[in-house]
């Protein structure tokens, strides 16, 4: 049906198209930018170079507190194991080859280059390691980094000990805020682990988890330059019954030692003995006052158990400087000594009385609003969940990383 120099035309043109795809895929494969090389092994580091990108890259965050340690109020600082994923979207992988994925070198990569801000000394039993979808339309590199640490959090004790407190993670880009942008997971929230909680004799641990980003100016000394935050916190409410038990009750016991030493006659012998006992009674108070200090940080405000503590040192020192002067009311008839008696008793037992009545309110005040607080905020992260994810029971346990 042709002729042979139109066939013999037809074939050449096959072979000048086959011969272009072989060249362009040789290409595509060989002559890659410098970032992808394929090495025989997998790469295990983590120590990348400092590539830049000219897009800004909105890098996703999702954080999971493993296992939460020991929780210690005077030094403000809790122990901590953490699960960190990153993701972004990375343009040059756009041709990669599903099988090529577990070769790449991530030595010679773009990424984020996050620090943990707030850690004391240096993080421990570090582990990463990252993927990749080339499924998408521009490809999905994520990052899994596991560490554990001991980390720092500048602690509110006004309400101390019917408080809550939140512990949080800081996450910080070395790169600029024009470059990268660190927001938080889009599809999944992050998240604690309440069945490894380690000090839940001390504390109860709140089911919400926080997140925001804050942008922090001075980058390197220049004020001109700014860096995104990812903070990440979760919340414990500190159990207060210990307090109560060992702390409030005693003071009211010493409280009530001091009142009953009206009972004793308005002799000399018996005066000598009030001063003497209301004496020691109030340095009890006092050391008292210095062990639970032992117990806080050093802070220039009064937390509540403070002004239950202080007041009872007062009381004490009333106490003591009334025993005082009624010794005085020796030399007078016994009928008008036991009638400053019965007004003193009065006075200082209802003035007491009426504290622990006013303290017991505010008491309950505070934690009925510390309990309500947390309600809303775990009641908001749960509805935030089901949202996000419908089809996830509440099993108390994190989601899978």
């Amino acid at each position: 049906m042709f002729g042979g120099d139109t066939f013999d035309g037809l074939i050449s043109c096959i072979q000048d198209l086959n011969r272009s795809i072989s060249e362009n895929r040789t290409l595509l494969h060989d002559e890659l930018p410098a970032l992808f090389k394929f090495p025989d092994e997998d790469c295990t580091g983590i120590q990348t170079k400092s590539f830049s990108r000219k897009d800004n890259v909105k890098v996703q965050i999702k954080v999971v507190f493993l296992t939460i340690g020991d929780i210690n109020t005077a030094k403000q600082c809790f122990d901590c194991e953490v699960f960190l994923r990153a993701k972004w979207r990375e343009p040059a992988l756009k041709y990669i080859r599903p099988a090529r994925v577990k070769k790449i070198d991530w030595t010679q990569m773009w990424e984020p280059r996050l620090e943990v801000v707030n850690v004391n000394g240096t993080i421990a039993n570090e582990k990463y390691w990252y993927d990749v979808d080339p499924k998408e339309r521009d490809p999905i590199v994520t990052l899994r980094w596991k560490f554990t640490g001991n980390f720092f959090e500048n602690m509110e004790l006004q309400e101390f000990p019917v408080d809550s407190q939140t512990l949080s993670i800081c996450i910080e880009s070395q790169r600029e805020t024009n470059e990268l942008y660190l927001v938080k997971d889009q599809r999944e929230l992050s998240n604690v682990t309440y069945c490894s909680f380690e000090d839940a004799q001390e504390w109860d641990l709140c089911k919400h988890v926080d997140a925001s980003t804050i942008v922090r100016y001075g980058f390197l000394g220049d004020t001109s330059k700014a860096v995104s935050q990812f903070v990440v916190s979760c919340t414990v409410m500190r159990k207060w019954s210990y307090y109560v038990w060992n702390v409030c009750l005693v003071l009211v016991v010493l409280a009530t030692l001091s009142i009953c030493h009206f009972s004793l006659p308005t002799t000399i012998e018996g005066h000598l003995v009030r001063v003497i006992d209301s004496l020691m009674l109030l340095l009890t108070t006092i050391t008292f006052k210095f062990v639970t200090a032992s117990n806080l940080p050093t802070i220039s405000y009064l937390t509540l158990l403070d002004v239950y503590i202080l007041e009872n040192v007062v009381f004490q020192s009333v106490m003591y400087a009334v025993y005082a002067t009624l010794s005085r009311t020796r030399d007078y008839d016994a009928t008008i000594a036991r009638y400053y008696d019965f007004i003193a008793l009065g006075v200082t037992a209802g003035i007491q009385f009426i504290f622990n009545i006013c303290f017991g309110i505010l008491f309950a005040v505070k934690l009925n609003k510390t309990k309500k607080d947390i309600s809303v905020k775990d009641r908001d992260y749960r509805k935030l969940r089901e949202f996000m994810k419908p089809d996830v029971p509440e099993l108390g346990l994190t989601e899978a990383y």
